[in-house]
């Protein structure tokens, strides 16, 4: 049973400063302190990667991977500053540039609501551009290459030995 959530349908990276305000006001409210171990998932960046890889693709280029990055550093400070002995898990991303193909794929088991749900959530990822496809795909790839620097970086740091950070993989069909 979790006691704490600040999950957001929708989130974009930018929103985590606010998650993690309002996961220290919950801490706060229910007397966490720093002595008991904390698991803190943190699945974020579909999104962002929908909204970056379809504009990198319109745009030319979009380096977003900078400003991704930081924001995952500024968490993992905080949960270090804040909240030790916590265990960070960062989960990586699905390649969601394959969505198309698979929908179409597997007509049986997908309506066409999922189609139109799938095109207006990521809709680079429901053209027939095979350009657009693989921004989204690089994008992605670059996100999770990030996510997993972050992650060996935090837990390779001696300074940082009460906050283990644990990289998982997204769920496949």
């Amino acid at each position: 049973q979790d006691r704490l959530n600040v999950a957001l349908s929708g989130a974009v990276v930018d929103s985590l400063p606010v998650q993690w305000r309002e996961l220290r006001r919950q801490a706060r409210k229910l007397g966490v302190t720093g002595e008991e171990w904390k698991l803190i998932v943190v699945h974020i960046g579909a999104v962002d990667a929908c909204q970056v890889g379809c504009a990198r693709q319109a745009a030319g280029s979009v380096d977003f991977g900078d400003h991704f990055e930081q924001r995952i550093k500024t968490l993992l400070a905080n949960v270090h500053e804040h909240m030790p002995r916590s265990i960070v898990s960062l989960t990586l991303l699905s390649d969601t540039s394959q969505l198309h193909r698979y929908i179409h794929k597997n007509k049986k088991r997908c309506d066409r609501s999922a189609a139109r749900i799938a095109a207006a959530q990521c809709p680079c990822a429901m053209t027939d551009d095979t350009a657009s496809r693989y921004a989204l795909s690089a994008t992605i790839a670059d996100l999770n290459q990030r996510l997993m620097h972050l992650a060996h970086l935090h837990n390779t740091d001696p300074t940082k030995p009460l906050v283990g950070v644990h990289v998982s993989a997204p769920l496949q069909d």
